[in-house]
């Protein structure tokens, strides 16, 4: 998007406060093509080692697939309501990350980014997808495996299935973040997607409504769904 038609979709508080944000919070060594793809390395690793280890699942084992899709669409839905909107004493920086920066960052009325160095604002930080897809579930998977409480097939699913549910949400997100002229934006579940997350965009209702990204499951369910 070009400087001219970027500033129609911004308005001049927010660009004010995104100018100050880029000054002084993000790092002149960053690279945003090497954040983005350290993170798909790491992402398409964890797949193929899960891929390479699974072997004719049964019905039973492939249950794990739904499983953790709603089990991700419930720890989205819980994560995002409360430690992101709400400050904890255990982990305060994920409130003041995701509130006091994203979403001032990016608006209901400026949901767009500028260019790729706003990706720092947009995407999951190397340091949350290593030791989450990267160490946290592939343990996970061997401690559940190890002390037989799942088969070797859905100790691997199990962790396929978190790295997916990660990327199913970085995909979305970036989604909901593109301007409404997009090509993108014309398939309908990602149309949908784009108008519940601006809908969360708007101050007033990002600690209320609309926390889900890929599909509204819990947001129905608990009533935390605004159109």
């Amino acid at each position: 998007m070009n400087t001219s038609d970027y500033l129609k979709h911004i308005s001049p508080e927010v660009e004010k406060f995104r100018e100050e944000f880029r000054n002084n919070k993000i790092p002149k060594w960053y690279i945003p093509e090497l954040h983005l793809s350290t993170n798909i390395v790491i992402i398409v690793s964890v797949f193929s080692y899960c891929l390479y280890n699974i072997s004719s699942p049964s019905f039973t084992e492939l249950l794990m697939i739904p499983a953790m899709l709603i089990a991700g669409n419930f720890f989205v839905w819980a994560f995002h309501k409360y430690p992101l909107h709400r400050p904890f004493k255990i982990m305060p920086l994920a409130y003041k990350i995701h509130t006091l920066s994203h979403h001032y960052f990016y608006t209901d009325e400026a949901i767009i980014y500028r260019d790729k160095r706003d990706f720092i604002i947009l995407f999951f930080p190397v340091h949350f997808v290593l030791p989450v897809n990267g160490v946290l579930f592939p343990a996970l998977g061997y401690f559940f495996r190890e002390f037989g409480i799942l088969s070797s097939n859905a100790s691997y699913l199990m962790i396929f299935m978190a790295a997916m549910y990660l990327l199913l949400y970085e995909v979305f997100h970036f989604v909901s973040h593109l301007p409404s002229t997009s090509k993108v934006l014309k398939i309908p579940f990602f149309l949908s997607a784009w108008k519940h997350h601006r809908v969360h965009h708007t101050i007033k209702y990002m600690g209320k409504y609309n926390f889900n990204i890929v599909f509204p499951l819990f947001d129905r369910i608990f009533g935390t769904i605004r159109k």
